[in-house]
């Protein structure tokens, strides 16, 4: 049988692993901290870029750049990161990196990439993507989407994003497109990343 000291022992390693888990955050969340929080422009990358999360690499688009950089779309999935619900490519929304195929692992107490299936903070979070138009798009964080292919480094994932066609449309994109320039992108300040 368990002792009382021994059941308050289990019961405190219990509660801290809970705590642990729950105060974890993003290490794209922290990534975008540390670059927002630079004081130079040239040192600020456009977290801005669309591709395909199977077949494409990615690029970076720094924030002093023209725009021009072009992208690719995500198909909808059957199943998402983001609590495993369906989407599909006719509503609006974005994919941002779960931090699969990466060439390091993050610091203690940072989960991989912006979400995947374990850590969904950031799942149903509205961005804004500035694309072409004078305004801004706003969509939902639907999914958590890998690199394949190679080891990728954390400042690259963190600073991509791929979206539906829907998105892709309203972003100026035509039928028949897979590419749209875009200038970047962010959290809304009312849903901030973790």
């Amino acid at each position: 049988m368990f002792s009382a000291k021994q059941l308050i022992t289990a019961l405190t390693l219990a509660l801290l692993s809970v705590h642990l888990v729950e105060s974890m955050k993003s290490q794209c969340g922290q990534w975008a901290m540390q670059k927002l929080s630079s004081s130079s422009d040239s040192d600020k990358v456009v977290v801005a870029k669309l591709m395909s999360a199977k077949n494409e690499r990615a690029f970076l688009q720094r924030r002093n750049d023209p725009p021009g950089h072009k992208g690719k779309t995500v198909s909808g999935g059957s199943t998402s990161a983001c609590g495993g619900k369906a989407y599909s490519d006719n509503q609006q929304g974005s994919c941002l990196w779960n931090g699969a195929n990466q060439d390091s692992s993050p610091r203690q107490g940072l989960y991989r990439g912006w979400l995947n299936g374990a850590n969904t903070n950031n799942c149903f979070k509205t961005l804004w993507i500035n694309g072409a138009g004078p305004l801004p798009k706003y969509v939902p964080v639907l999914d958590g989407c890998p690199f394949e292919d190679y080891n990728i480094k954390p400042e690259v994932g963190c600073a991509t994003i791929w979206v539906t066609k829907a998105t892709l449309k309203a972003l100026g994109g035509k039928d028949g497109d897979t590419e749209v320039p875009i200038k970047n992108w962010g959290f809304s300040a009312d849903t901030p990343a973790e």
